[in-house]
C-alpha cells in the first residue's frame, strides 16, 4: 500500500511512500483517463465510474464529473 510522504508511523508496519506506476498507451478510442484516490475506487468499480463520468465527458464538464463520482463514492 502507498500513503502519504513523511507517514513514518505507517512505515513501521509495511506502509511506503513509493508510488505504483502503470504505463498505458492511449489510443483514439480512449475518451477519458480518471485519477482518482483509493477514496473512490474502494468503493466503486471500473465501469461504474466510467457510467458516472462519461455524460458530463459529453458535456465537456469536468468538474461535473468529479463532483458527481465523489458524490456516488460517499454513498
Amino acid at each position: 500500500m502507498t500513503r502519504s510522504f513523511g507517514d513514518q508511523v505507517a512505515a513501521r508496519v509495511g506502509v511506503t511512500a513509493v508510488p505504483e506506476i502503470a504505463e498505458l498507451r492511449m489510443t483514439p478510442a480512449d475518451k477519458v483517463i480518471i485519477l482518482a484516490s483509493d477514496g473512490v475506487w474502494e468503493f466503486l468499480e471500473n465501469q461504474p465510474v466510467a457510467d458516472i463520468v462519461y455524460p458530463y465527458f459529453l458535456q465537456r464538464n469536468a468538474e461535473g464529473a468529479a463532483e458527481n463520482l465523489v458524490r456516488a463514492a460517499f454513498k
